[in-house]
């Protein structure tokens, strides 16, 4: 690996020879320079280069920069946590006037966001075993309905209403509760509308005043997390 400074900027690079190429070159990946070549490059040629593409290689590094700036916050029912992680010889989280917890066995990113997620799992668990009593009351459902928890990034719930099972995902304990509930009354309704009509809006909106609001407002709300 290798530098130039360019432009005031110093650009970090690495190259390659592939003696059956025709031309010179270039990528970049992570903020850095790849050259393939079918010789060894001079420096004179290496700055050519970078002064052809220097706009879209500016881009590229900036775009790299932010990938690494990891956000240290983290939602928890809607509100916003500094995230303080502290290695430990068993898992928890605990939460402490604006700070969310991390106690952690194993510090890295995977383990650390399974931690986080169990504790989602935890606490919708207990939400919407409670607040799902009414909603069915509401609704008029009496057969059983499992509940089963997911972390994923394509839903926030998905109703299976032949198996009379609901899948919720962990990341809704980010969100504050009235988006919860407005998750738990959108799956349940999919019990007798099984689209998205204008029926099954009506059926929601008419369960859980307010709903459509929320619903809309739930799909414009973006977190970028630490975990």
């Amino acid at each position: 690996m290798y530098y130039i400074d360019y432009k005031g900027i110093r650009f970090i690079f690495k190259t390659q020879i592939r003696k059956n190429s025709t031309k010179i070159t270039l990528r970049i990946k992570d903020g850095i320079l790849s050259f393939t070549s079918p010789y060894r490059l001079k420096e004179k040629e290496i700055i050519k280069m970078i002064d052809i593409n220097f706009d879209a290689i500016i881009k590229e590094i900036e775009k790299s920069k932010l990938k690494e700036a990891k956000p240290n916050i983290i939602h928890y029912l809607g509100k916003a946590y500094n995230v303080k992680i502290i290695d430990a010889n068993y898992n928890n989280v605990e939460i402490i006037d604006d700070d969310f917890i991390i106690y952690t066995k194993n510090n890295n990113d995977s383990y650390n966001k399974k931690i986080v997620h169990s504790f989602y799992k935890d606490f919708l668990n207990n939400y919407i075993s409670y607040e799902i009593i009414k909603a069915k009351n509401i609704y008029g459902i009496d057969f059983p309905i499992e509940i089963k928890y997911k972390t994923v990034k394509s839903y926030f719930g998905n109703c299976y209403w032949k198996k009379n099972l609901i899948d919720f995902n962990t990341i809704l304990a980010k969100y504050d509760p009235v988006y919860i509930k407005t998750v738990l009354y959108h799956e349940l309704g999919h019990f007798f509308n099984h689209d998205h009509s204008a029926n099954f809006y009506f059926k929601c909106e008419m369960a859980f005043p307010g709903f459509k609001k929320y619903d809309r407002a739930l799909k414009k709300i973006h977190y970028k997390d630490l975990y």
